[in-house]
């Protein structure tokens, strides 16, 4: 066999395995991959559970406030026609 073919020969056995290695550890990084996007996908669904849970507080309580709110509006003028309440002493 010719050197030269020889040499290209020796160095293509060379460049495969470091090939193999860098295709194995890349495919180590994309498994951890996908596991951050699952980790990531239920964290995020779990949030916008978290999100809806808030908004229907959230507009609950500006329900009950509205209602606080009538029933303040409805008692002022029953407090201004019967007076301020007595204070002590008088």
């Amino acid at each position: 066999m010719e050197p030269e073919r020889r040499k290209a020969l020796w160095e293509a056995d060379a460049v495969v395995p470091e090939l193999v290695d860098r295709v194995e550890y890349q495919e180590e990084q994309l498994e951890l991959l996908r596991d951050q996007l699952e980790s990531l996908r239920k964290e995020r669904e779990q949030l916008e559970t978290d999100l809806v849970i808030a908004e229907r507080w959230v507009a609950a309580l500006a329900k009950e406030l509205e209602l606080a709110d009538a029933q303040l509006t409805e008692l002022r003028p029953l407090y201004s026609r019967i007076g301020s309440p007595l204070r002590r002493g008088d």
